[in-house]
């Protein structure tokens, strides 16, 4: 899978993503919100991209925006939480845990820190592949990705 990137987030980007998103039930890709329909949903995707405490990466294979990885910095409790987003044809084949390691390269060099991911009980490929990565259950639905003890 050498063809596979991921890279700051643009808006040229989005309309490619957003369908990615549509596709999910927000609660397994943003910390646990809920969204009541899709005109809340896209409200939360534009409000979440226009953050300032905030990095979006888009994983690109093969030339397609096949997915994305959130990462925010929560200055009040001093935690770092990834959030990820996936197209569905595109599953199962290593490209998210790719994109993940990808992504936590880019941050070693900012972050000395705990990355907190929440993940929904019956996500049981999404929990799989964060415990693949060495990440902990902390507690209900939030599992722990230590940097200095990513392989």
């Amino acid at each position: 899978m050498n063809n596979l990137k991921i890279r700051l987030f643009k808006r040229t980007d989005e309309k490619d993503v957003y369908p990615i998103l549509k596709d999910l039930d927000v609660k397994k890709f943003y910390r646990g919100l809920y969204c009541k329909d899709e005109i809340e949903m896209q409200e939360l995707f534009y409000k979440i991209l226009n953050s300032s405490n905030l990095k979006t990466y888009t994983t690109i294979l093969d030339r397609k925006k096949v997915g994305l990885v959130l990462v925010e910095y929560d200055e009040i409790t001093n935690k770092i939480y990834l959030s990820c987003a996936l197209n569905k044809k595109y599953r199962k084949k290593g490209v998210m845990e790719k994109s993940i390691k990808l992504v936590l390269q880019e941050l070693e060099d900012y972050f000395d820190s705990e990355i907190y991911m929440y993940i929904m009980p019956q996500n049981v490929p999404a929990r799989n592949l964060v415990e693949k990565l060495g990440a902990k259950q902390s507690k209900d639905d939030e599992y722990v990705l230590d940097l200095k003890e990513l392989n």
